[in-house]
């Protein structure tokens, strides 16, 4: 909190502050920060650019805003491959416990069309 205004600041951690957090740190296993995950990087590309972490199944989240939870669970999914559950302690002004939820609902389903692409790739390749 600022000590002039009562409210809280926006963390300046983003969605693409993750990727390079995960291609610099391929050993972390353990991820609690505040994310501002409003702003979806733009790319028709991997989200990491090949870059994954699959030690992480648990992301813990403070205060982190979003607007498109969708979105969020496809660029997570894709650059934490074993992510499972989203925890958080976010005030809810704006619905963001709810819109964490869906994130961590859609987890599981992108994570199947993401392995069923895997496969489709490997057979082709065969």
């Amino acid at each position: 909190m600022s000590a002039n205004d009562g409210k809280r600041r926006r963390s300046s951690i983003t969605l693409e502050g993750l990727v390079h957090l995960v291609r610099h740190c391929p050993r972390l296993s353990i991820l609690v920060l505040a994310l501002d995950a409003s702003v979806i990087p733009d790319s028709d590309q991997r989200p990491g650019g090949g870059f994954v972490n699959d030690r992480i199944t648990t992301i813990w989240v403070r205060d982190s805003p979003l607007k498109d939870p969708i979105a969020v669970a496809a660029f997570l999914s894709d650059l934490f491959p074993n992510l499972t559950m989203i925890s958080t302690t976010a005030s809810d002004d704006a619905g963001n416990i709810d819109k964490w939820k869906t994130v961590e609902n859609a987890l599981g389903t992108l994570a199947m069309v993401r392995q069923q692409e895997r496969n489709w790739a490997r057979d082709d390749e065969a």
